[in-house]
C-alpha cells in the first residue's frame, strides 16, 4: 500500500460489524464489495485503508435502510467502551486532561483522524479535522460526533448534551430528531464535525472509560 494511504485500525470497525451481524446483514459480501477482507472482522489490531472501511459503513446503511447507522453503532460500542482504548485514557484527573489525552491517543487508531480541542473565552470547540476521505459520509460523522459526546459525558454525566453540534453534510431529518443529539442546537453544512460546550466543564472530575459511575482515584 502507498506510504501516504490513510489507514484505520480494525478495532474501530467493531461497533459497525457488531450491529451489522445483529441485523443479519451480509457482512462478508459487503466487505468484499468494499474491497476489504473478512480478516477485518477477526483481527482488531490490523490497519486497513480507511476510505474502504467508511465505504463499507455507508454501504451497510444503504443496503439495510438504517439512516442513523453511525448512531446505532456508537451506542452499541462507544468510544469509551473500546477495550483497547480504555488503558490509554484511564487515570485522567479531570475532563480537560482526558480530552487532551484522547486527542493524542486517537492517532493510534487512524493515520487520518485529527481531533482538536479549541478553547475560547467561554466555550470549548471539540472537532474532528482530518481529511474527508469519502463524500456524503453521514454515518461516519454521526459515529464521530456521538463518540465526542460520549467522551465529554465521562466528566459531564451520561445525560449531558452539547450546546451546539455541527455536521458537514446537508440537513437530515433523522439527525435533527435523534434522541442522542437532542436537545442540542444542530447545524449542517459546517466546515468540520464538532461540538461545543461551556469551558467550565473542563475542570470536572473525569470517570475512567469503561467504569461509568465510578470516579478515578485521583480525580479530586
Amino acid at each position: 500500500m502507498p506510504d501516504d494511504l490513510p489507514l484505520l485500525r480494525a478495532v474501530v470497525m467493531q461497533p459497525f460489524i457488531k450491529v451489522a451481524r445483529e441485523i443479519r446483514a451480509p457482512v462478508e459480501k459487503i466487505l468484499h464489495r468494499a474491497g476489504l477482507p473478512e480478516e477485518l472482522t477477526t483481527d482488531p489490531d490490523i490497519f486497513w485503508p480507511e476510505h474502504l472501511c467508511w465505504h463499507f459503513v455507508q454501504a451497510v446503511s444503504r443496503a439495510e435502510g438504517i439512516p442513523d447507522f453511525g448512531l446505532v453503532a456508537g451506542k452499541t460500542i462507544g468510544f469509551p467502551d473500546l477495550a483497547e482504548m480504555i488503558p490509554s485514557l484511564a487515570g485522567s484527573s479531570n475532563l480537560y486532561a482526558l480530552l487532551k489525552r484522547f486527542c493524542l491517543v486517537a492517532s493510534l487508531y487512524s493515520t487520518n483522524i485529527l481531533y482538536v480541542l479549541e478553547e475560547e473565552e467561554r466555550i470549548v470547540r471539540f472537532s474532528e479535522k482530518g481529511s474527508k476521505l469519502i463524500t456524503g459520509a453521514i454515518q461516519v460523522e454521526l459515529f464521530q460526533v456521538l463518540g465526542m459526546i460520549q467522551i465529554v459525558q465521562l466528566g459531564a454525566g451520561a445525560d449531558w448534551r452539547p450546546d451546539d453540534i455541527y455536521f458537514t453534510f446537508k440537513r437530515q431529518f433523522v439527525v435533527e430528531n435523534a434522541v442522542d443529539l437532542n436537545p442540542s442546537r444542530i447545524h449542517f453544512s459546517a466546515s468540520c464535525p464538532s461540538i461545543t460546550f461551556p469551558r467550565d466543564l473542563l475542570s470536572m472530575p473525569a470517570l475512567s472509560p469503561g467504569i461509568f459511575g465510578k470516579p478515578d482515584a485521583d480525580a479530586n
